[in-house]
């Protein structure tokens, strides 16, 4: 780079605040700055500058060297220009390398269009569609003299020789395969000196797509055998010696024929060719589907190993559980090294047993073909499709009683969320009666509903959904009727003003946790920062659900569910979560033993001693510290009260003998199924088999005595929560029935229309409805950690 020479920042290139980037974009940002410059059709990724540097190089809006883009800046700043230019030179090296700086004369400064327009005829093919315009390289659909359609694709420049090798590569594959499993070759040839390749277009969604639709209409057999016939396609390739080297979603199609169809062979090479031939071609792909081989090269910076069907299988098995649970087989990092080390070193993620009732079968399968050293893989491709087609893909269905069910909750789980559809009269007009915003009864209860579904599908337009409620309560959040009902009696006086259920930290709260599916973490710092602001206020109310623990409680949800990151500044929410949790601690060493605290005569999770010891709990296992010594007293005592009933125990709601009746309940808020998290999480805490014994015999009185509420809060649909927790602990499918059974009984019970809250209403039992399909990933909303991954 010279600083003499003349250079333009082309006019499609796009400097953006991080803070208005999409989502998706956002998602794939990384380091410090303000803005980001990107080039929308290249390949080049987004990059983040600070605001000095956005400022400098929107002086190569018109051609200019570095010296005179340098003088003109600081003469406008105030700068000291040799400064300035020794700073600066790097950061325009980076970005004259990465082609967002152009010298001005070159092909590459203007803006990247599709060469050609609809109806144009190109070599005889007339132009029907742009399909993707990149800065090295088009794709149109086309139409040929005797009206097939076809795929033509096209170097955007003759003297591209990477773009030349690709299509040629690519050429000489498909002349190979002569079609299925991949398009056929129509032509080759050069237009202008640029090279191009025309095949058969191919009619079909990706594979992605439809293994998303199979499962969320819970279609396992389909499934299974849709994975079959992509690994045997793949087998295919082999056994005609080709390798594909570039596995990923996007690269496999299916027809309306159910066919899967292998597309992009510009990676592609012969598994026969000769070592040195195969050691110089061009190894790439998505980086989630790379074996450990290729993944430890790079840790190294050594030159990739050439690609093997070894390798191909890995990358197959890597989307082979894609496919079939919806989400990778690990949780990667954000970061390149630590993504290449968890491919060298970490195990697949666990299958749901709960989804998949041979789950252990497919699981030893998978793990086979994503074995860390190529010799315990499959000896081919083949035999990984013949160990997926043995594995009784008939079986993979729930049992047949529970597909008659499974149908139903469907239907009334659809029938519920479709009342929450922006075109909707919910959505236009708000919730009719107050309190309209809060968690437990307005709109910020259906943001969060439609997050949890959104990222349970995978759902990218369900997260909109959800960003949009979350910001409609953001938006009157501080309207009457918002958070307060006197007839109901929640009171402003009663409820208090920081509960996250029931007041506007919990709108913070849930836009926190969608804006984290979303990858914005700009404006996850933006909640987080309201939610400290909201919730840090005075209440004298220790409770779960209407004082301080639920305010340490959200802290710890958010704490577990938001990573570090550098655009988001934790440190006031951990200092808000260990100020509450060190004065709550304080105070419970004050009081009288349980059975004769006068503070709290509640016993319950959502307004006594389960719930205050429950959220300190958390606390103490989100942040990885010990808990004081007599806490575990506290455990005891309440232990100590709980009453023998059938094979179960139960707890009253209080100790508080003033009152003629003292009562029983089975439900989460102030029953049996509440005391299934405590005992569980004590469990977790202190390794004691003991808080595991509690926790099964709060679950057996919860499911023995339950009550005829349905809701999440007191009902069978809270109690279902329950027993899928002890279900995850324990892994005895009876539980899982049982809980099953309660949804079910929710189904059934509710008034669908009446209610449309998430704690008391069907709303919440419509989040049941689709959870308990996937009882690894369920979790009581907004009371348990989050257990699965972000859109």
């Amino acid at each position: 780079m010279d600083p003499l020479d003349p250079f333009l920042l082309p006019p499609d290139v796009v400097l953006t605040a991080v803070a208005d980037l999409p989502p998706h974009v956002r998602e794939q940002v990384s380091g410090d700055g303000e803005f980001a410059i990107t080039r929308p059709r290249a390949r080049s990724s987004t990059r983040v500058l600070s605001r000095d540097s956005a400022d400098l190089i929107q002086e190569f809006r018109t051609a200019k060297t570095v010296v005179e883009a340098v003088i003109k800046y600081c003469s406008a700043k105030g700068s000291d220009p040799e400064s300035t230019l020794e700073e600066a030179f790097p950061i325009l090296q980076n970005l004259v390398a990465a082609e967002f700086l152009v010298p001005a004369d070159s092909e590459n400064a203007v803006e990247i269009e599709p060469g050609f327009k609809q109806n144009q005829v190109v070599e005889g093919y007339t132009i029907v569609e742009t399909v993707q315009t990149l800065d090295d390289s088009e794709v149109y659909r086309v139409s040929s003299p005797d009206g097939q359609l076809a795929a033509l694709k096209i170097a955007r420049s003759a003297d591209n020789r990477s773009i030349a090798k690709a299509l040629r590569r690519e050429a000489q594959i498909l002349l190979a395969l002569q079609g299925a499993p991949a398009p056929r070759f129509l032509a080759e040839g050069k237009l202008d000196k640029r090279p191009y390749l025309v095949m058969s277009w191919i009619e079909g969604h990706s594979v992605a797509q439809v293994a998303n639709e199979l499962r969320r209409h819970r279609e396992y057999a389909k499934l299974i055998s849709l994975c079959v016939a992509v690994v045997r396609a793949y087998g295919s390739l082999h056994a005609r010696d080709i390798l594909h080297c570039d596995v990923h979603p996007r690269n496999v199609l299916v027809t309306g024929a159910n066919e899967p169809i292998i597309i992009d062979f510009g990676l592609a090479v012969r598994s026969s060719a000769q070592d040195h031939e195969r050691r110089h071609a061009p190894r790439g792909g998505v980086p989630t589907f790379f074996e450990p081989e290729y993944a430890k090269a790079r840790i190294a910076g050594q030159t990739p190993p050439p690609a093997t069907q070894a390798s191909e299988q890995y990358a197959l098995g890597a989307l082979i559980y894609l496919l079939i649970t919806g989400h990778p087989y690990l949780q990667f990092a954000v970061g390149k090294t630590e993504m290449l080390n968890q491919i060298v070193q970490d195990p697949p993620q666990p299958l749901d047993a709960g989804t998949f009732p041979n789950a252990g079968q497919l699981q030893s399968i998978l793990h086979r073909a994503l074995a860390k050293e190529p010799g315990s893989r499959f000896a081919s491709v083949e035999q990984f499709a013949d160990a997926l087609q043995a594995a009784q893909i008939a079986e993979v269905a729930r049992p047949p009683a529970t597909q008659g069910f499974g149908s139903q909750r469907e239907r009334f789980a659809e029938s519920v969320l479709r009342r929450f559809a922006l075109d909707g009269t919910l959505f236009q007009n708000g919730y009719p009666s107050a309190p309209r915003l809060s968690i437990n009864y307005g709109a910020a209860g259906a943001a969060y509903a439609l997050y949890r579904l959104a990222v349970l599908r995978g759902d990218a337009e369900q997260l909109a959904l959800a960003d949009a409620w979350a910001t409609r309560a953001y938006a009157q959040r501080t309207s009457d009727g918002s958070f307060y009902n006197d007839e109901m009696g929640l009171s402003a006086a009663k409820v208090g003003p920081i509960s996250p259920y029931h007041s506007p930290s919990g709108v913070f709260f849930v836009r926190a946790l969608i804006a984290h599916a979303m990858g914005d973490f700009v404006s996850v710092q933006n909640a987080l920062q309201g939610f400290v602001a909201a919730a840090d206020q005075p209440c004298g109310n220790p409770d779960l659900t209407l004082g301080r623990a639920s305010v340490l409680l959200a802290c710890s949800l958010l704490s577990d569910a938001i990573p570090e990151h550098p655009l988001v500044d934790r440190a006031p929410l951990t200092a808000l979560g260990a100020r509450i949790a060190l004065k709550l601690e304080e105070e419970i060493t004050c009081y009288s033993s349980i059975a004769e605290c006068k503070q709290v005569p509640m016993l319950g999770i959502a307004h006594g001693w389960a719930g205050l010891l429950y959220a300190l709990m958390l606390w103490r296992k989100v942040c990885g510290k010990e808990l004081a010594p007599h806490f575990r007293e506290r455990l005891q005592q309440l232990e100590e009260l709980g009453e023998p009933r059938g094979a179960g125990l139960r707890w009253k709601i209080r100790l508080d003998t003033k009152r003629a009746r003292v009562g029983y309940m089975s439900g989460w808020c102030n029953g049996a199924a509440g005391m299934v998290f405590l005992w569980l999480l004590a469990n977790e805490i202190y390794g004691e088999a003991h808080f595991l014994e509690l926790a099964e015999k709060a679950a057996r009185n919860a499911w023995e005595d339950a009550d005829r509420a349905t809701t999440l809060c007191c009902g069978s649909a809270g109690s279902a929560y329950a027993l899928l927790a002890f279900y995850r602990a324990q892994r005895e499918k009876s539980w899982l029935t049982r809980a099953e059974e309660f949804t079910e009984k929710a189904v059934q019970n509710a008034s669908a229309g009446a209610e449309s809250s998430l704690y008391k209403g069907d709303l919440g039992i419509a989040l049941l409805a689709n959870e308990i399909a996937h009882p690894t990933y369920a979790s009581m909303p907004v009371f348990e950690l989050e257990r699965w991954q972000r859109v």
